[in-house]
Protein backbone atom coordinates (compact mmCIF):
# COMPACT_ATOMS: atom_id res chain seq x y z
CA UNK A 1 0.00 0.00 0.00
CA UNK A 2 1.66 3.65 -0.74
CA UNK A 3 1.79 6.16 1.86
CA UNK A 4 -1.12 7.78 0.43
CA UNK A 5 -2.58 5.11 1.37
CA UNK A 6 -1.52 4.63 4.65
CA UNK A 7 -2.08 8.29 5.50
CA UNK A 8 -6.05 8.05 4.05
CA UNK A 9 -6.70 5.28 5.86
CA UNK A 10 -6.04 6.50 9.17
CA UNK A 11 -7.63 9.75 8.80
CA UNK A 12 -11.05 8.02 7.63
CA UNK A 13 -11.08 6.18 10.73
CA UNK A 14 -11.32 9.28 12.82
CA UNK A 15 -13.08 11.89 9.95
CA UNK A 16 -16.08 12.14 12.29
CA UNK A 17 -16.88 15.71 13.36
CA UNK A 18 -17.58 17.51 10.34
CA UNK A 19 -20.71 15.92 9.34
CA UNK A 20 -21.40 15.47 5.32
CA UNK A 21 -24.13 18.38 4.56
CA UNK A 22 -27.80 17.92 3.74
CA UNK A 23 -30.44 20.04 2.25
CA UNK A 24 -33.76 20.41 2.28
CA UNK A 25 -35.21 18.24 -0.13
CA UNK A 26 -32.58 16.05 0.20
CA UNK A 27 -31.27 13.21 2.24
CA UNK A 28 -33.83 14.34 5.82
CA UNK A 29 -37.05 14.76 3.85
CA UNK A 30 -39.63 12.37 2.44
CA UNK A 31 -40.55 13.20 -0.75
CA UNK A 32 -44.09 13.39 -1.61
CA UNK A 33 -45.68 9.75 -3.08
CA UNK A 34 -46.31 10.29 -6.85
CA UNK A 35 -46.94 7.91 -9.30
CA UNK A 36 -43.05 7.56 -10.56
CA UNK A 37 -39.59 8.53 -9.34
CA UNK A 38 -39.19 12.06 -7.05
CA UNK A 39 -36.51 13.70 -8.55
CA UNK A 40 -35.62 16.81 -6.89
CA UNK A 41 -34.09 20.06 -8.51
CA UNK A 42 -31.03 19.74 -9.48
CA UNK A 43 -29.58 22.26 -6.39
CA UNK A 44 -31.04 20.36 -3.79
CA UNK A 45 -30.26 16.84 -5.14
CA UNK A 46 -26.52 17.51 -5.39
CA UNK A 47 -27.15 19.11 -1.87
CA UNK A 48 -27.03 14.76 -1.54
CA UNK A 49 -23.53 14.84 -2.15
CA UNK A 50 -22.64 17.91 -0.70
CA UNK A 51 -19.35 17.98 1.57
CA UNK A 52 -17.49 15.89 -1.52
CA UNK A 53 -14.86 18.57 -1.50
CA UNK A 54 -13.34 17.39 1.47
CA UNK A 55 -10.69 15.34 2.19
CA UNK A 56 -10.83 13.00 3.25
CA UNK A 57 -14.87 12.38 2.68
CA UNK A 58 -16.21 13.16 6.09
CA UNK A 59 -18.34 10.47 7.72
CA UNK A 60 -22.26 11.04 9.29
CA UNK A 61 -22.29 9.17 12.10
CA UNK A 62 -26.48 8.93 10.40
CA UNK A 63 -24.87 6.36 7.93
CA UNK A 64 -24.68 3.71 10.57
CA UNK A 65 -27.71 1.43 11.95
CA UNK A 66 -28.99 0.63 14.79
CA UNK A 67 -31.28 -2.55 13.95
CA UNK A 68 -30.44 -5.80 16.08
CA UNK A 69 -29.55 -8.95 14.03
CA UNK A 70 -29.79 -11.29 17.26
CA UNK A 71 -33.10 -13.22 16.18
CA UNK A 72 -30.74 -14.42 12.51
CA UNK A 73 -29.71 -17.80 12.42
CA UNK A 74 -31.14 -18.94 9.25
CA UNK A 75 -30.89 -17.82 6.27
CA UNK A 76 -32.74 -18.55 2.51
CA UNK A 77 -32.48 -16.64 -0.50
CA UNK A 78 -35.72 -16.52 -2.77
CA UNK A 79 -36.26 -13.19 -4.64
CA UNK A 80 -39.51 -12.43 -6.63
CA UNK A 81 -40.65 -9.88 -8.40
CA UNK A 82 -42.23 -6.59 -6.32
CA UNK A 83 -45.81 -7.55 -6.93
CA UNK A 84 -45.18 -11.53 -6.28
CA UNK A 85 -44.65 -13.50 -3.22
CA UNK A 86 -42.53 -17.03 -3.00
CA UNK A 87 -45.09 -19.48 -0.33
CA UNK A 88 -41.31 -21.55 -0.11
CA UNK A 89 -40.20 -18.85 1.97
CA UNK A 90 -43.48 -18.99 4.51
CA UNK A 91 -43.25 -23.16 4.63
CA UNK A 92 -38.87 -23.29 5.43
CA UNK A 93 -39.41 -20.44 7.44
CA UNK A 94 -36.12 -18.83 7.91
CA UNK A 95 -34.95 -15.81 9.93
CA UNK A 96 -33.85 -13.80 7.08
CA UNK A 97 -34.60 -13.48 3.07
CA UNK A 98 -32.20 -10.81 2.26
CA UNK A 99 -32.96 -9.96 -1.54
CA UNK A 100 -37.34 -10.85 -1.22
CA UNK A 101 -38.06 -8.19 -3.49
CA UNK A 102 -36.01 -7.28 -6.80
CA UNK A 103 -37.41 -3.83 -8.18
CA UNK A 104 -35.87 -3.64 -11.96
CA UNK A 105 -36.95 -1.42 -15.12
CA UNK A 106 -40.20 0.47 -14.39
CA UNK A 107 -41.41 -2.84 -12.14
CA UNK A 108 -41.35 -1.15 -8.36
CA UNK A 109 -41.52 2.58 -9.10
CA UNK A 110 -45.21 2.75 -7.78
CA UNK A 111 -45.92 2.28 -4.71
CA UNK A 112 -48.99 -0.05 -6.04
CA UNK A 113 -46.26 -2.73 -7.75
CA UNK A 114 -45.76 -4.36 -4.21
CA UNK A 115 -47.18 -7.30 -2.79
CA UNK A 116 -46.96 -5.41 0.73
CA UNK A 117 -49.02 -8.39 2.10
CA UNK A 118 -46.29 -10.82 1.62
CA UNK A 119 -43.89 -8.37 3.74
CA UNK A 120 -46.67 -8.71 6.12
CA UNK A 121 -47.04 -12.47 6.01
CA UNK A 122 -43.36 -13.29 6.69
CA UNK A 123 -43.32 -10.92 9.13
CA UNK A 124 -46.39 -12.07 11.33
CA UNK A 125 -44.17 -15.51 10.79
CA UNK A 126 -41.15 -14.17 12.20
CA UNK A 127 -39.19 -13.52 9.29
CA UNK A 128 -36.59 -10.61 8.49
CA UNK A 129 -37.87 -9.39 5.08
CA UNK A 130 -35.49 -7.56 3.37
CA UNK A 131 -36.67 -5.93 -0.02
CA UNK A 132 -34.31 -5.36 -2.84
CA UNK A 133 -33.63 -2.76 -5.94
CA UNK A 134 -31.05 -2.61 -8.86
CA UNK A 135 -28.67 0.47 -7.76
CA UNK A 136 -26.64 0.45 -10.90
CA UNK A 137 -29.43 -0.43 -13.82
CA UNK A 138 -31.31 2.01 -15.24
CA UNK A 139 -34.03 1.95 -18.67
CA UNK A 140 -35.29 4.79 -21.17
CA UNK A 141 -38.62 3.84 -20.17
CA UNK A 142 -37.80 4.57 -16.37
CA UNK A 143 -37.61 8.67 -16.65
CA UNK A 144 -37.87 11.69 -18.85
CA UNK A 145 -34.98 11.67 -22.11
CA UNK A 146 -33.86 14.83 -19.55
CA UNK A 147 -33.34 12.85 -16.71
CA UNK A 148 -32.03 9.62 -18.54
CA UNK A 149 -29.35 12.21 -20.14
CA UNK A 150 -28.23 12.94 -16.49
CA UNK A 151 -28.48 9.58 -15.15
CA UNK A 152 -27.00 7.63 -17.72
CA UNK A 153 -22.89 6.37 -17.18
CA UNK A 154 -20.66 7.46 -20.05
CA UNK A 155 -17.39 6.56 -21.56
CA UNK A 156 -14.42 8.65 -21.70
CA UNK A 157 -16.17 9.95 -25.10
CA UNK A 158 -19.03 11.30 -23.71
CA UNK A 159 -21.31 8.64 -24.87
CA UNK A 160 -24.13 6.76 -22.72
CA UNK A 161 -22.18 2.91 -22.56
CA UNK A 162 -24.90 0.57 -23.59
CA UNK A 163 -25.03 -2.96 -21.29
CA UNK A 164 -26.33 -5.29 -23.76
CA UNK A 165 -24.18 -7.97 -22.21
CA UNK A 166 -26.83 -7.50 -18.96
CA UNK A 167 -30.52 -7.29 -20.87
CA UNK A 168 -31.23 -5.43 -24.24
CA UNK A 169 -31.86 -1.91 -23.79
CA UNK A 170 -29.92 -1.74 -19.92
CA UNK A 171 -27.51 0.75 -18.98
CA UNK A 172 -25.56 1.71 -15.99
CA UNK A 173 -26.83 4.54 -13.99
CA UNK A 174 -23.96 7.18 -13.00
CA UNK A 175 -23.90 6.89 -9.13
CA UNK A 176 -22.57 10.70 -8.97
CA UNK A 177 -26.14 11.71 -10.45
CA UNK A 178 -28.22 13.04 -8.30
CA UNK A 179 -31.51 12.42 -10.20
CA UNK A 180 -30.06 8.63 -10.32
CA UNK A 181 -29.42 8.50 -6.80
CA UNK A 182 -32.95 10.62 -5.96
CA UNK A 183 -34.43 7.59 -8.25
CA UNK A 184 -33.24 4.91 -6.09
CA UNK A 185 -33.88 6.92 -2.37
CA UNK A 186 -37.57 7.01 -3.77
CA UNK A 187 -37.55 3.01 -4.57
CA UNK A 188 -35.85 2.11 -1.29
CA UNK A 189 -38.66 4.85 0.32
CA UNK A 190 -41.79 3.04 -1.40
CA UNK A 191 -40.20 -0.41 0.17
CA UNK A 192 -40.23 0.72 3.57
CA UNK A 193 -43.93 2.33 3.32
CA UNK A 194 -44.19 -0.86 2.10
CA UNK A 195 -43.51 -2.98 5.53
CA UNK A 196 -39.90 -4.34 4.55
CA UNK A 197 -37.41 -4.67 7.75
CA UNK A 198 -34.71 -3.85 5.16
CA UNK A 199 -33.07 -3.05 1.78
CA UNK A 200 -30.56 -4.75 -0.27
CA UNK A 201 -29.00 -2.78 -2.72
CA UNK A 202 -27.39 -4.52 -5.99
CA UNK A 203 -24.24 -3.59 -7.62
CA UNK A 204 -23.64 -0.22 -6.43
CA UNK A 205 -20.33 0.35 -7.70
CA UNK A 206 -20.61 -1.12 -10.87
CA UNK A 207 -20.93 2.20 -12.65
CA UNK A 208 -17.58 2.16 -13.23
CA UNK A 209 -17.18 -1.18 -14.71
CA UNK A 210 -17.53 -0.94 -18.59
CA UNK A 211 -19.30 -2.45 -21.00
CA UNK A 212 -16.00 -4.93 -21.64
CA UNK A 213 -15.78 -4.66 -17.71
CA UNK A 214 -12.30 -2.27 -18.86
CA UNK A 215 -13.25 0.85 -16.86
CA UNK A 216 -14.51 3.01 -19.83
CA UNK A 217 -17.52 4.47 -17.79
CA UNK A 218 -17.86 6.81 -14.54
CA UNK A 219 -16.81 10.07 -17.29
CA UNK A 220 -20.34 11.82 -17.08
CA UNK A 221 -20.25 15.78 -16.73
CA UNK A 222 -21.18 15.02 -12.39
CA UNK A 223 -18.21 12.17 -11.86
CA UNK A 224 -16.09 14.52 -14.00
CA UNK A 225 -16.96 17.47 -11.67
CA UNK A 226 -16.31 15.36 -8.82
CA UNK A 227 -13.34 14.24 -9.78
CA UNK A 228 -11.86 17.70 -10.41
CA UNK A 229 -13.07 18.36 -6.54
CA UNK A 230 -11.29 15.33 -5.32
CA UNK A 231 -8.09 16.54 -7.21
CA UNK A 232 -8.27 19.86 -5.31
CA UNK A 233 -9.13 19.07 -2.23
CA UNK A 234 -6.33 16.00 -1.89
CA UNK A 235 -3.72 18.11 -3.20
CA UNK A 236 -4.91 21.42 -2.32
CA UNK A 237 -1.86 21.28 1.01
CA UNK A 238 0.47 20.41 -1.91
CA UNK A 239 0.76 21.93 -5.56
CA UNK A 240 4.01 20.89 -6.92
CA UNK A 241 1.76 17.34 -6.66
CA UNK A 242 -0.10 18.59 -9.49
CA UNK A 243 3.41 18.40 -11.83
CA UNK A 244 3.24 14.93 -13.24
CA UNK A 245 -0.22 15.39 -14.49
CA UNK A 246 0.71 17.81 -17.36
CA UNK A 247 -2.62 20.39 -16.74
CA UNK A 248 -2.76 23.01 -18.98
CA UNK A 249 -5.06 26.22 -18.59
CA UNK A 250 -7.54 24.37 -21.51
CA UNK A 251 -8.26 22.10 -18.44
CA UNK A 252 -10.05 24.44 -16.34
CA UNK A 253 -8.71 22.48 -13.26
CA UNK A 254 -9.43 25.52 -10.73
CA UNK A 255 -8.33 25.20 -7.55
CA UNK A 256 -9.04 28.53 -6.27
CA UNK A 257 -12.53 28.69 -7.84
CA UNK A 258 -15.78 29.36 -5.02
CA UNK A 259 -16.20 24.86 -6.46
CA UNK A 260 -12.66 24.00 -6.37
CA UNK A 261 -12.02 21.64 -9.62
CA UNK A 262 -15.51 21.68 -11.10
CA UNK A 263 -14.92 23.18 -13.61
CA UNK A 264 -12.36 20.40 -14.54
CA UNK A 265 -12.90 19.36 -18.70
CA UNK A 266 -11.82 15.44 -17.92
CA UNK A 267 -12.61 14.26 -20.94
CA UNK A 268 -10.92 16.88 -22.87
CA UNK A 269 -8.26 16.09 -21.11
CA UNK A 270 -8.03 12.75 -21.84
CA UNK A 271 -8.88 13.72 -25.72
CA UNK A 272 -5.27 15.90 -25.70
CA UNK A 273 -3.57 12.82 -24.16
CA UNK A 274 -4.73 10.39 -26.71
CA UNK A 275 -6.27 8.53 -23.98
CA UNK A 276 -10.00 8.74 -24.68
CA UNK A 277 -9.95 4.84 -26.04
CA UNK A 278 -8.50 3.83 -22.97
CA UNK A 279 -8.71 6.18 -20.10
CA UNK A 280 -7.22 3.95 -17.59
CA UNK A 281 -4.03 3.34 -19.90
CA UNK A 282 -0.18 4.79 -19.65
CA UNK A 283 -1.47 7.49 -22.05
CA UNK A 284 -3.38 8.99 -19.12
CA UNK A 285 -1.44 11.06 -16.23
CA UNK A 286 -4.37 11.31 -14.03
CA UNK A 287 -4.83 7.28 -14.05
CA UNK A 288 -3.34 6.63 -11.06
CA UNK A 289 -5.56 9.21 -9.76
CA UNK A 290 -8.60 8.35 -10.65
CA UNK A 291 -8.26 4.63 -10.26
CA UNK A 292 -9.58 1.32 -10.97
CA UNK A 293 -12.40 -0.66 -8.44
CA UNK A 294 -13.66 -4.04 -8.20
CA UNK A 295 -17.35 -4.67 -8.65
CA UNK A 296 -19.05 -5.35 -5.21
CA UNK A 297 -15.48 -4.96 -3.31
CA UNK A 298 -14.57 -1.28 -2.85
CA UNK A 299 -11.47 -0.65 -1.15
CA UNK A 300 -11.47 2.87 -0.01
CA UNK A 301 -8.22 2.64 1.22
CA UNK A 302 -6.51 2.78 -1.89
CA UNK A 303 -7.53 6.70 -1.94
CA UNK A 304 -8.48 7.00 -5.80
CA UNK A 305 -11.31 8.65 -6.82
CA UNK A 306 -12.86 5.58 -8.16
CA UNK A 307 -12.39 3.83 -4.80
CA UNK A 308 -13.75 6.84 -2.28
CA UNK A 309 -16.44 9.13 -3.79
CA UNK A 310 -18.65 6.05 -5.07
CA UNK A 311 -18.80 4.36 -1.71
CA UNK A 312 -18.17 7.27 0.83
CA UNK A 313 -19.57 9.95 -0.82
CA UNK A 314 -22.48 8.83 -3.13
CA UNK A 315 -23.20 5.20 -1.20
CA UNK A 316 -23.00 7.27 2.33
CA UNK A 317 -25.54 9.55 0.87
CA UNK A 318 -28.09 6.96 -0.34
CA UNK A 319 -27.55 5.32 3.28
CA UNK A 320 -28.00 8.49 5.09
CA UNK A 321 -30.73 9.37 3.03
CA UNK A 322 -32.91 6.17 3.46
CA UNK A 323 -32.41 5.65 7.27
CA UNK A 324 -32.81 9.25 8.01
CA UNK A 325 -36.69 8.64 6.07
CA UNK A 326 -37.13 5.50 8.02
CA UNK A 327 -36.32 7.25 11.23
CA UNK A 328 -38.95 10.21 10.66
CA UNK A 329 -41.42 8.59 8.75
CA UNK A 330 -41.78 5.31 10.85
CA UNK A 331 -39.49 5.95 13.88
CA UNK A 332 -37.74 2.56 12.87
CA UNK A 333 -34.22 1.41 12.19
CA UNK A 334 -34.37 -0.32 8.89
CA UNK A 335 -31.59 -2.50 8.02
CA UNK A 336 -29.34 -1.70 4.74
CA UNK A 337 -27.04 -4.48 3.02
CA UNK A 338 -25.38 -4.64 -0.62
CA UNK A 339 -24.15 -7.03 -2.62
CA UNK A 340 -20.44 -7.88 -1.77
CA UNK A 341 -18.64 -5.40 0.66
CA UNK A 342 -19.49 -2.44 1.34
CA UNK A 343 -19.31 0.11 4.43
CA UNK A 344 -22.11 1.91 6.16
CA UNK A 345 -24.37 -1.64 5.99
CA UNK A 346 -25.65 -3.63 8.77
CA UNK A 347 -24.85 -6.98 7.36
CA UNK A 348 -22.98 -7.98 4.31
CA UNK A 349 -24.52 -10.17 1.47
CA UNK A 350 -21.91 -11.03 -0.47
CA UNK A 351 -23.06 -13.11 -3.94
CA UNK A 352 -20.84 -16.18 -4.96
CA UNK A 353 -19.96 -16.28 -8.37
CA UNK A 354 -17.52 -16.79 -10.88
CA UNK A 355 -14.99 -14.20 -12.20
CA UNK A 356 -14.32 -12.81 -8.58
CA UNK A 357 -11.17 -11.14 -6.99
CA UNK A 358 -11.44 -13.75 -4.06
CA UNK A 359 -8.73 -16.71 -5.46
CA UNK A 360 -6.56 -16.80 -7.81
CA UNK A 361 -6.80 -17.00 -11.37
CA UNK A 362 -9.49 -15.10 -13.82
CA UNK A 363 -12.47 -16.85 -12.62
CA UNK A 364 -11.24 -16.36 -8.42
CA UNK A 365 -12.38 -18.62 -6.31
CA UNK A 366 -14.86 -21.55 -7.50
CA UNK A 367 -17.51 -21.67 -4.76
CA UNK A 368 -19.27 -24.09 -6.23
CA UNK A 369 -16.15 -26.83 -7.29
CA UNK A 370 -17.17 -29.96 -9.42
CA UNK A 371 -15.57 -32.65 -11.24
CA UNK A 372 -16.49 -33.84 -14.52
CA UNK A 373 -18.46 -31.80 -16.83
CA UNK A 374 -22.04 -32.03 -18.33
CA UNK A 375 -24.43 -34.21 -18.67
CA UNK A 376 -22.12 -35.93 -15.54
CA UNK A 377 -20.57 -33.03 -13.34
CA UNK A 378 -20.11 -34.11 -9.50
CA UNK A 379 -19.29 -31.97 -6.34
CA UNK A 380 -15.67 -31.95 -5.48
CA UNK A 381 -16.42 -31.95 -1.91
CA UNK A 382 -12.71 -31.90 -0.84
CA UNK A 383 -12.36 -27.89 -1.27
CA UNK A 384 -12.47 -26.29 1.92
CA UNK A 385 -14.18 -22.89 2.11
CA UNK A 386 -12.65 -21.55 5.41
CA UNK A 387 -9.70 -19.38 3.64
CA UNK A 388 -11.72 -17.96 1.52
CA UNK A 389 -14.64 -17.23 4.02
CA UNK A 390 -12.35 -16.43 6.65
CA UNK A 391 -10.67 -13.66 3.78
CA UNK A 392 -14.40 -11.79 3.26
CA UNK A 393 -14.99 -11.43 6.47
CA UNK A 394 -11.30 -9.83 7.20
CA UNK A 395 -12.34 -7.47 4.37
CA UNK A 396 -15.38 -6.61 5.59
CA UNK A 397 -13.81 -5.66 9.02
CA UNK A 398 -11.36 -3.42 7.32
CA UNK A 399 -13.95 -1.81 5.24
CA UNK A 400 -16.10 -1.30 8.36
CA UNK A 401 -13.00 0.01 10.75
CA UNK A 402 -12.00 2.23 8.34
CA UNK A 403 -14.87 4.09 8.48
CA UNK A 404 -15.73 4.01 11.95
CA UNK A 405 -18.37 1.50 11.82
CA UNK A 406 -18.62 -1.98 13.70
CA UNK A 407 -18.02 -5.27 12.74
CA UNK A 408 -21.14 -6.28 10.68
CA UNK A 409 -21.95 -10.23 9.71
CA UNK A 410 -21.59 -11.58 6.52
CA UNK A 411 -24.41 -13.45 4.74
CA UNK A 412 -22.77 -15.44 1.77
CA UNK A 413 -25.54 -16.66 -1.27
CA UNK A 414 -25.43 -18.47 -4.51
CA UNK A 415 -25.66 -15.36 -7.17
CA UNK A 416 -27.86 -16.15 -10.17
CA UNK A 417 -27.99 -16.10 -13.19
CA UNK A 418 -24.53 -17.65 -12.89
CA UNK A 419 -22.53 -20.43 -13.87
CA UNK A 420 -21.58 -21.20 -10.42
CA UNK A 421 -25.64 -21.41 -9.79
CA UNK A 422 -26.33 -23.59 -13.14
CA UNK A 423 -23.48 -26.04 -11.69
CA UNK A 424 -25.29 -26.22 -8.75
CA UNK A 425 -28.85 -27.01 -10.42
CA UNK A 426 -27.09 -29.72 -12.25
CA UNK A 427 -25.09 -31.82 -9.51
CA UNK A 428 -27.15 -35.00 -8.38
CA UNK A 429 -29.78 -34.37 -5.53
CA UNK A 430 -27.34 -35.93 -3.04
CA UNK A 431 -24.16 -34.18 -4.04
CA UNK A 432 -26.27 -30.86 -3.89
CA UNK A 433 -27.18 -31.26 -0.24
CA UNK A 434 -23.46 -32.59 0.64
CA UNK A 435 -22.66 -29.35 -0.59
CA UNK A 436 -25.02 -27.19 1.07
CA UNK A 437 -24.19 -29.53 4.28
CA UNK A 438 -20.49 -28.16 3.57
CA UNK A 439 -21.16 -24.48 2.81
CA UNK A 440 -23.44 -24.46 5.91
CA UNK A 441 -21.10 -25.90 8.10
CA UNK A 442 -17.96 -23.53 7.24
CA UNK A 443 -20.36 -20.74 7.04
CA UNK A 444 -21.47 -21.19 10.23
CA UNK A 445 -18.00 -22.04 11.92
CA UNK A 446 -17.03 -18.35 10.78
CA UNK A 447 -19.91 -17.05 12.08
CA UNK A 448 -21.49 -16.21 8.91
CA UNK A 449 -25.02 -17.54 7.20
CA UNK A 450 -25.20 -19.14 3.86
CA UNK A 451 -28.76 -18.61 2.74
CA UNK A 452 -30.54 -21.73 1.45
CA UNK A 453 -31.18 -20.84 -2.52
CA UNK A 454 -35.10 -21.33 -2.73
CA UNK A 455 -35.87 -19.43 -5.87
CA UNK A 456 -34.33 -16.68 -8.16
CA UNK A 457 -36.43 -14.33 -11.11
CA UNK A 458 -34.87 -16.17 -13.51
CA UNK A 459 -35.59 -19.91 -13.64
CA UNK A 460 -37.71 -22.41 -12.33
CA UNK A 461 -35.37 -24.65 -10.52
CA UNK A 462 -36.81 -23.93 -6.87
CA UNK A 463 -35.95 -25.60 -4.17
CA UNK A 464 -39.17 -27.47 -4.18
CA UNK A 465 -39.04 -28.43 -8.50
CA UNK A 466 -35.06 -29.64 -7.03
CA UNK A 467 -36.43 -31.53 -4.30
CA UNK A 468 -34.38 -29.90 -1.70
CA UNK A 469 -37.57 -28.60 0.80
CA UNK A 470 -37.20 -30.88 2.97
CA UNK A 471 -33.36 -31.31 3.39
CA UNK A 472 -33.62 -27.73 4.00
CA UNK A 473 -36.33 -27.94 6.54
CA UNK A 474 -33.86 -30.29 8.36
CA UNK A 475 -31.04 -28.22 8.27
CA UNK A 476 -33.09 -25.07 9.60
CA UNK A 477 -34.24 -27.23 12.36
CA UNK A 478 -30.70 -28.39 13.01
CA UNK A 479 -29.11 -24.88 13.00
CA UNK A 480 -32.01 -23.00 14.91
CA UNK A 481 -31.63 -26.07 17.46
CA UNK A 482 -28.12 -25.14 18.32
CA UNK A 483 -27.81 -21.16 17.69
CA UNK A 484 -26.34 -20.73 20.93
CA UNK A 485 -23.44 -22.56 19.87
CA UNK A 486 -23.40 -20.08 17.37
CA UNK A 487 -25.03 -16.63 18.26
CA UNK A 488 -22.02 -14.47 19.88
CA UNK A 489 -18.75 -16.97 18.82
CA UNK A 490 -15.52 -15.28 18.52
CA UNK A 491 -12.59 -16.57 16.54
CA UNK A 492 -10.15 -18.03 18.68
CA UNK A 493 -6.96 -17.19 19.23
CA UNK A 494 -5.88 -20.63 19.78
CA UNK A 495 -5.70 -23.22 17.25
CA UNK A 496 -7.23 -26.67 17.76
CA UNK A 497 -5.92 -29.92 16.20
CA UNK A 498 -7.33 -32.56 14.40
CA UNK A 499 -5.62 -36.38 13.50
CA UNK A 500 -7.23 -37.23 10.10
CA UNK A 501 -6.34 -35.82 6.95
CA UNK A 502 -9.20 -34.02 4.88
CA UNK A 503 -11.09 -32.16 8.00
CA UNK A 504 -11.46 -28.47 7.99
CA UNK A 505 -11.08 -27.47 11.93
CA UNK A 506 -12.28 -23.85 13.20
CA UNK A 507 -12.14 -23.11 16.75
CA UNK A 508 -14.49 -20.46 18.41
CA UNK A 509 -15.30 -19.15 21.96
CA UNK A 510 -18.76 -18.42 23.55
CA UNK A 511 -19.53 -15.14 25.80
CA UNK A 512 -19.69 -17.60 28.56
CA UNK A 513 -16.36 -19.36 28.33
CA UNK A 514 -17.08 -22.46 26.07
CA UNK A 515 -15.13 -23.84 23.38
CA UNK A 516 -16.38 -24.69 19.89
CA UNK A 517 -15.10 -27.01 17.83
CA UNK A 518 -16.39 -26.87 14.07
CA UNK A 519 -14.46 -29.62 12.05
CA UNK A 520 -16.11 -30.50 8.05
CA UNK A 521 -15.00 -33.39 6.43
CA UNK A 522 -13.88 -33.08 2.92
CA UNK A 523 -12.65 -36.99 2.39
CA UNK A 524 -15.36 -37.09 -0.54
CA UNK A 525 -16.16 -39.47 -3.63
CA UNK A 526 -19.58 -39.20 -4.82
CA UNK A 527 -20.65 -39.14 -1.19
CA UNK A 528 -18.99 -37.94 2.68
CA UNK A 529 -16.00 -40.96 3.52
CA UNK A 530 -16.94 -41.43 6.79
CA UNK A 531 -13.55 -41.07 9.19
CA UNK A 532 -13.25 -43.31 12.42
CA UNK A 533 -11.32 -42.24 15.37
CA UNK A 534 -10.83 -39.02 14.53
CA UNK A 535 -8.67 -37.90 17.64
CA UNK A 536 -9.06 -33.76 18.39
CA UNK A 537 -7.32 -31.61 20.49
CA UNK A 538 -8.88 -28.51 21.92
CA UNK A 539 -6.65 -25.94 23.94
CA UNK A 540 -8.06 -25.10 27.29
CA UNK A 541 -7.08 -23.49 30.38
CA UNK A 542 -8.91 -25.50 33.28
CA UNK A 543 -10.24 -29.40 32.78
CA UNK A 544 -13.48 -28.73 31.63
CA UNK A 545 -16.83 -30.38 33.00
CA UNK A 546 -18.17 -31.96 29.56
CA UNK A 547 -17.46 -32.22 26.13
CA UNK A 548 -21.20 -33.14 23.91
CA UNK A 549 -21.19 -33.71 20.51
CA UNK A 550 -23.37 -31.88 17.94
CA UNK A 551 -24.21 -32.98 14.38
CA UNK A 552 -26.89 -33.15 11.64
CA UNK A 553 -25.75 -36.56 11.04
CA UNK A 554 -26.54 -37.45 14.48
CA UNK A 555 -30.53 -37.87 15.95
CA UNK A 556 -29.76 -36.09 19.62
CA UNK A 557 -26.63 -34.32 20.81
CA UNK A 558 -24.29 -36.83 22.88
CA UNK A 559 -21.79 -36.50 25.59
CA UNK A 560 -17.92 -38.19 25.35
CA UNK A 561 -15.43 -39.02 27.64
CA UNK A 562 -12.50 -36.98 27.31
CA UNK A 563 -8.68 -36.35 28.75
CA UNK A 564 -7.74 -33.31 29.56
CA UNK A 565 -3.23 -32.56 30.39
CA UNK A 566 -1.12 -30.11 29.94
CA UNK A 567 -3.55 -27.28 28.94
CA UNK A 568 -5.49 -28.96 26.53
CA UNK A 569 -8.50 -31.29 25.72
CA UNK A 570 -8.55 -34.91 24.07
CA UNK A 571 -11.34 -36.61 22.31
CA UNK A 572 -12.01 -39.38 20.50
CA UNK A 573 -14.52 -38.98 17.90
CA UNK A 574 -16.04 -42.48 17.19
CA UNK A 575 -17.31 -41.51 13.60
CA UNK A 576 -17.27 -38.07 11.77
CA UNK A 577 -19.47 -38.22 8.61
CA UNK A 578 -20.11 -34.89 6.72
CA UNK A 579 -19.81 -32.36 10.01
CA UNK A 580 -19.53 -31.60 13.83
CA UNK A 581 -19.60 -29.21 15.92
CA UNK A 582 -17.90 -30.50 19.30
CA UNK A 583 -18.70 -28.27 22.38
CA UNK A 584 -16.24 -27.87 25.32
CA UNK A 585 -17.75 -27.07 28.72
Amino acid sequence: MSPIGRTSRRLLAFAFLPLLALAPGGCGTSPARTTGPAVADAGSADALAAGSSAWPPVIDPRAFGAASLASVTVAAFSQTGVSAMDPQVLTLGPDIVPRAWGQWDTSGLNAADYAVGYAASCKAQGITFVGGLTASVIFMDQMSATDFSDAVGRDATGTPVAHSEIVAGAYRGALASPVFRQMLIHTAELQIDGGVDGLFFDEVNSSYIGSNYGGDEGFDDHDVADFGRFLCAKHAGNPSAFAPFDLLSADHLDCSSSDPGASFDYRGYLARHGAQGLPLGAANPLSAEWGTTVQNRPDPAQATFVETYPSLVYWQAIVVAVRSYARQMYNKEILITANGIFPFVDFQSVGLYDWNKDGVGPRGFDYVPVTGAAPDPHYDGTVSFLPVFASLKARSARIQQAVGGAEVPLLLFLDWPTDSMNRYYALPLAERQDYVRVVLAEAYAMGEWFAMPLATTTDTSTATALGMMDFFGSMRAFYKAHEPLLAGARDSVASATVSTPGVSVHLTTLPDGRSVLHLINHNYAAGFVPQTGVMVTVPRGQAPTSVTLASPDLPADVGVPFTSSGGAVFVSIDTLRSSMIVVVD
